[in-house]
């Protein structure tokens, strides 16, 4: 056999070897894993994963909000509080972030719950004010109905 025979059989022998990889293996599932080669057993994950994503919060919050009973952030555009648009007539006044029709509104940023696990997940979420906060509430609301211009005879 020739140099060159020799030669051409070796390349041939190297190419094939590292072109075997990248050709489609046929693959058949079988209980309990899958089937490669007829003797190599891959295990098939059946267990339960639970990954999910929440909302962190960062320097400022989404939950921070302003007391209004008098209604004074719509009446001055919340100049004190960096300006902007108030939505009118809400006295409990979150200070959104978001590209909505308000910088000021009832309503807080939207948060983003992203579910990535292998099956349903159930997310409640719980808001409380606390007693003392909902009776100072209470009484800036009645301070606020009370402060009307009257003129003393």
């Amino acid at each position: 056999m020739s140099m060159f025979r020799k030669g051409l059989i070796f390349a041939v022998s190297i190419i094939a070897i590292m072109a075997l990889p990248l050709a489609q293996v046929p693959v058949m599932a079988v209980e309990g894993g899958t089937e490669a080669f007829g003797s190599v057993m891959l295990p098939t994950i059946k267990e339960e994963i639970i990954s999910v994503d929440l909302p962190t919060v960062g320097d400022e919050s989404p939950f921070d909000f302003y007391i209004d009973p008098q209604g004074l952030l719509y009446d001055t555009g919340a100049v004190r509080h960096g300006g902007g648009v108030v939505e009118e007539g809400a006295y409990l006044l979150f200070h959104n972030h978001d590209d909505g029709d308000y910088d000021f509104s009832g309503l807080s940023d939207r948060l983003n719950v992203t579910n990535r696990s292998t099956v349903p997940v159930n997310i409640k979420i719980t808001a409380k004010i606390s007693e003392e906060i909902f009776a100072w509430i209470r009484m800036a609301r009645l301070r606020a109905r009370m402060t009307v211009p009257y003129t003393l005879l």
